[in-house]
């Protein structure tokens, strides 16, 4: 009887994940077709050359819900990861099809928001993790995290490592998406668009102030640190590599600056808890 039971339970866990599972498709597909229809009304607020990426997001989305998790990942773990990212990405084309946007401020655990570029008034996403510890009374750590090649950043803030690590530092992770171009050449604007904005948003603690990256974020980093050397507390590439053609920038404003170089297992607490 117990076993008939255990088996029972199982069951009805399946089974709720399924019916989870099926209405977040719903709901992928049902946005989807909203968004496409309303695609030229977002191109007019988000610029033509990334407007597409949040639809095909959507899609994506819905194929990795049908897809097994890789050998190397729990199911558990992967299906809250594939639904978590899901969340966030119905949650920008949201915003996008109404044309009003989450305050920053008012995120708590992950989210996902806009910031009016500097550079040509378009609206650019950005995905937040503030932890629920959160408080104006105690400035937190922050770390601006640059995602890797055709990644986006909701899909780097998702993860549930990055739910563990910012609770238990007490750290807001702020990754920007720059428009999906390689290497953020030609938006690293966006990067301190969105690190401006966190800083206005939330009480940050100015000796705790972080630059990552990881894969193309990794190599990035050593070309957007030195534009505003002083904003960084450290910087961490996580499987990046500093190109000899950006060495001599890097040494000659960022001589005293603590770096992280990281490859295969990591930890990203190791840049809060060491700094």
């Amino acid at each position: 009887m117990r076993g008939i039971r255990a088996v029972a339970a199982v069951g009805a866990v399946l089974l709720c994940a399924g019916t989870a599972s099926d209405n977040l498709a719903d709901t992928l597909r049902s946005t989807a077709a909203s968004y496409f229809a309303k695609a030229g009304q977002v191109a007019a607020a988000t610029g033509r050359d990334s407007t597409m990426d949040y639809y095909n997001r959507l899609l994506q989305d819905l194929d990795l819900l049908k897809e097994p998790p890789p050998p190397y990942y729990p199911a558990d773990v992967w299906q809250r990861s594939i639904e978590a990212q899901s969340q966030l990405d119905v949650s920008l084309a949201a915003q996008l099809i109404s044309g009003s946007y989450q305050a920053m401020n008012a995120i708590r655990g992950a989210g996902e928001t806009f910031v009016r570029s500097s550079k040509d008034g378009t609206m650019q996403p950005v995905a937040v993790y503030v932890p629920f510890t959160y408080s104006a009374q105690r400035p937190a750590p922050v770390i601006v995290f640059l995602h890797g090649w055709q990644q986006p950043e909701s899909h780097l803030v998702a993860p549930q490592y990055i739910d563990d690590v910012a609770e238990e530092t007490g750290t807001i992770v702020v990754a920007p998406y720059g428009r999906g171009y390689y290497d953020f050449n030609g938006s690293a604007s966006d990067v301190y668009d969105a690190f401006g904005a966190a800083t206005r948003s939330f009480a940050i603690d100015p000796n705790r102030r972080y630059l990552a990256g990881y894969s193309m974020g990794g190599f990035s980093v050593y070309n957007i640190a030195p534009m505003h050397p002083n904003d960084w507390s450290a910087v961490m590439s996580i499987a990046g590599s500093l190109l000899a053609s950006r060495a001599p920038r890097v040494t000659a404003t960022m001589r005293s600056a603590r770096f992280y170089i990281l490859t295969g297992a990591w930890l990203l607490g190791t840049l809060i808890s060491d700094a």
